[in-house]
């Protein structure tokens, strides 16, 4: 009974935090008259779109995955005029945050926290660029970034294998998080070579576990690729979202970059001209 409530005092805390913190930070709490921020109107109408019918990148397109406009496509099942499920979609993730880095940061202390701490990354994460305006990719990133280090610092501290289901189910998050924004997968190819490397250490002479556990946690993130595909009929979905981030936007950011180069230097060489008319032809600027 005393572990429940205790589960119980940290749970409310967490929620606390995260609605405090929100409802200062995020311009979808019902404290703003409205959200003046593009991207978060974009999404809202991709979701509203994905949850009426529509299929996504062909009849309605934006350059962000599925899973962030599934979140707020249930965001908008709460409240079709405005932001407030996602506010509360916001909070919930948010609070599972604060909850996993409170349990990350007493692993690693080796004794409990008050849960008045998680004020401090609670407040920390708020004031980061990426809580401008709320409701970002980045910010509905958290709990599945929370959750992967978690399990990771566990097994550490515990010098133990991750079970098998701990790894499929990691695997399942990773698929969620590349749908979500797929430059995160970076932050998972360390995770899980770090998770190869202890598996091997920890794993007898004439067994390679590690290897089967890592297979399991590619297999769950093509899962949840392969479920997201059929269910909402994406056949565009490689080309209009894998290519289109992968390829139209670093040559996007390149061309930028080469404008105002080329506007300190108005008389290019020949070379650069040729790079130019590449950019040019290829860059939908």
């Amino acid at each position: 009974m005393t572990t429940r409530m205790a589960q119980l005092k940290r749970s409310i805390w967490c929620l606390g935090a995260a609605a405090l913190v929100l409802a200062l930070c995020s311009k979808t709490s019902s404290l703003y008259a409205f959200n003046d921020w593009m991207d978060a109107n974009i999404f809202f109408t991709m979701g509203k779109s994905m949850l009426s019918g529509k299929v996504l990148y062909r009849d309605v397109f934006d350059h962000k995955g599925p899973v962030l406009y599934l979140l707020y496509g249930l965001g908008w099942l709460l409240d079709h005029t405005g932001f407030i499920g996602v506010f509360v979609l916001e909070i919930c993730g948010f609070a599972v945050f604060l909850g996993l880095g409170l349990c990350t940061a007493e692993l690693l202390r080796g004794k409990p926290l008050h849960p008045v701490w998680c004020l401090v990354p609670a407040a920390a994460v708020a004031a980061c660029r990426a809580f401008s305006h709320g409701g970002s990719a980045e910010e509905l990133l958290l709990p599945f970034l929370a959750a992967a280090l978690y399990g990771l610092v566990k097994c550490l501290t515990a010098n133990r294998q991750m079970p098998l289901r701990t790894v499929a189910l990691q695997g399942f998050l990773c698929g969620c998080a590349l749908l979500l924004k797929y430059t995160v997968l970076g932050f998972y190819l360390a995770w899980v070579a770090v998770l190869a490397v202890l598996n091997l250490l920890l794993s007898p002479a004439h067994q390679k576990p590690g290897v089967v556990k890592i297979h399991l946690c590619s297999k769950g993130g093509n899962l949840i690729h392969s479920s997201v595909d059929i269910l909402h009929r994406c056949h565009d979905i490689h080309s209009s979202f894998i290519c289109f981030n992968s390829e139209t936007r670093p040559l996007q950011r390149f061309a930028l970059s080469w404008s105002f180069k080329r506007a300190e230097h108005p008389k290019p060489s020949r070379a650069r001209s040729a790079l130019e008319s590449i950019i040019d032809r290829y860059s939908p600027l």
